[in-house]
């Protein structure tokens, strides 16, 4: 459906715990669409980074469940879109295909190595919104500073390329092709 208009992705839709919150999930998207990955710009009026941030969702097995209410009836009844090889067919319950290529964790870039426990015992806080600053660590002081961002996101990129030194340091993007 989406392909024969010339795009390649849906809405945006939210989840939470694996579920699609936005109301009428399966009507407005899976039913009439299939399992389609959806996009949405990320304005960069809540965090500064470089060039044109998107966020994606990607609609797994059964996505009107929470994860721990899943059942085998309903990751029938729902596949998702995930395919099971990396051939992307565009059928309803194929439209994407996702393989490891490496992570960071919010730890290794803020130095937190334990939040929680950090947090209860220190008060220490990745990131707090009325002095827009971390307290006890500085990776998010000046979330909305672009230069700060660029900084942020330069020492993302060195520190997955001396965690990963053989894959690629970065991929392209799709252009995310939704209208308004």
């Amino acid at each position: 459906e989406l392909h024969g208009q010339g795009k390649n992705f849906d809405r945006f839709v939210a989840f939470d715990q694996a579920k699609c919150t936005v109301p009428m999930c399966s009507e407005l998207h899976w039913d009439p669409l299939g399992f389609v990955v959806g996009c949405q710009p990320n304005f960069k009026g809540q965090v500064a980074v470089p060039g044109e941030p998107t966020w994606y969702s990607l609609p797994g097995k059964c996505p009107s469940k929470f994860y721990f209410e899943k059942t085998e009836s309903c990751n029938e009844n729902e596949p998702g879109g995930m395919c099971p090889t990396s051939d992307v067919t565009g059928t309803r319950d194929c439209t994407y295909y996702i393989e490891p290529a490496g992570f960071i964790s919010l730890d290794e870039l803020s130095g937190i190595k334990d939040y929680n426990q950090v947090c209860a015992t220190t008060g220490q806080r990745e990131f707090d919104e009325t002095t827009d600053q971390g307290i006890g660590t500085r990776f998010w002081n000046g979330k909305s500073d672009a230069t700060k961002g660029a900084a942020r996101v330069r020492w993302i990129r060195e520190l997955f390329a001396r965690k990963y030194p053989s894959l690629p340091a970065s991929l392209s993007e799709p252009t995310c092709d939704i209208d308004g």
